[in-house]
């Protein structure tokens, strides 16, 4: 019998495409609930065509210092013992199952990494099927840029300058001849600045100003608070009065950044960031989602942006868990199938509701 025989009518099992069951055994490896037939059954697929092995092959290669890959001791010993060689399992295998749910979180991020390369669940909605808006205003001489959820934009201004929206993020710009006017009124974008100092690039971003010549920034607006992110160049982050009721009788608050430095007006504090943290948090710019040991409420909140359908954590203690993890963007219900083997949770769908409901 094969393998597809034996769990082709799992809802969860992938029908045809090697690569997306190369993700499937390999969450299902990392699981404390794998049993000796399931193992037995990955050993089949594993030699069932070549395309399997490559499909395996080249998921193991994404995952970073993972232990699952597939010519280590522990793939060997699970093959053998799949196939009934009578090898022990190793160390790393015969005591997950007295893991707590938190102990298995360095396995699961392993796991997280890889998972869904190569495609968005059915359920999900392609950044294809909308389509960002473009709108000019002659009186005010402006330009507005919208995406909706899920969905990039990149638009090259005519002074040569570039600008980088992301998902649900609004702006309006006007190039006159002596500044160039840009107004993030919601989300996120990146600004490649071309330099022209006769006429600077400003941004209005909630209550701050950010002036910059030629330079390379990243403006964000959430809820409560704006965050400057400088790549290249030099930029002057400046509060400004969006009410009378500012006191203008204290001076304003300047900030100058240098590369590598962010600004968030929430706490009024300007810090170095490591290259690494930036480039992190801007790996939406190609096309995935990059969390580097980071609670699971953040990556949630942060995936929830790209997609209508969110998750919910049912219980708080469930966003305290961490894991390194690497999607595409807008595989939110990818991320919430990888949690129930990954951290032992359930997940429920509830498409009345529009949410993907995580709990114990």
């Amino acid at each position: 019998m094969s393998v597809h025989e034996i769990f082709g009518e799992r809802p969860d099992y992938p029908p045809h495409d090697a690569d997306d069951q190369a993700t499937y055994w390999m969450t299902m490896l990392g699981s404390d609930r794998c049993t000796p037939a399931q193992r037995r059954s990955f050993a089949h697929w594993l030699d069932d065509r070549s395309e399997n092995r490559v499909a395996f092959d080249n998921l193991a290669a994404i995952v970073d210092g993972a232990e699952l890959v597939a010519e280590d001791p522990l793939i060997r010993a699970l093959r053998r013992d799949a196939l009934g060689h009578g090898l022990p399992k190793p160390f790393w295998i015969r005591q997950r199952s007295k893991l707590s749910v938190a102990a298995v979180g360095f396995a699961a991020a392993l796991l997280m990494v890889a998972f869904v390369q190569w495609g968005t669940s059915p359920f999900e909605t392609s950044p294809s099927d909308v389509t960002y808006t473009v709108e000019s205003d002659s009186n005010l001489n402006a330009t507005l840029l919208t995406t909706q959820i899920g969905e990039q934009l990149t638009r090259q201004l005519d002074d040569g300058s570039t600008i980088e929206l992301n998902t649900d993020s609004e702006v309006r710009y006007e190039l006159a001849d002596n500044q160039r006017s840009i107004y993030l009124l919601r989300g996120q974008a990146v600004f490649d600045v071309a330099h022209d100092p006769s006429r600077p690039f400003v941004v209005f971003a909630g209550d701050r100003r950010v002036t910059a010549l030629g330079t390379l920034f990243e403006v964000r607006m959430d809820s409560a608070s704006t965050r400057v992110t400088l790549l290249e160049g030099k930029v002057r982050v400046d509060e400004i009065a969006l009410t009378d009721e500012i006191d203008t009788t204290k001076p304003a608050k300047s900030f100058e950044l240098k590369p590598g430095e962010r600004f968030v007006s929430v706490d009024e504090v300007m810090s170095t960031v490591p290259a690494t943290v930036i480039e992190t948090d801007l790996s939406w710019r190609e096309g995935r989602h990059s969390f580097k040991d980071a609670k699971l409420s953040d990556i949630v909140a942060e995936m929830n942006r790209y997609t209508n359908r969110k998750i919910k954590l049912a219980d708080p203690s469930i966003g305290e868990l961490k894991a390194t993890a690497n999607f595409k963007l807008g595989s939110t219900l990818s991320l919430a199938s990888t949690l129930g083997p990954s951290f032992g949770l359930t997940v429920k769908d509830d498409p009345n509701n529009d949410h993907i409901l995580v709990d114990w």
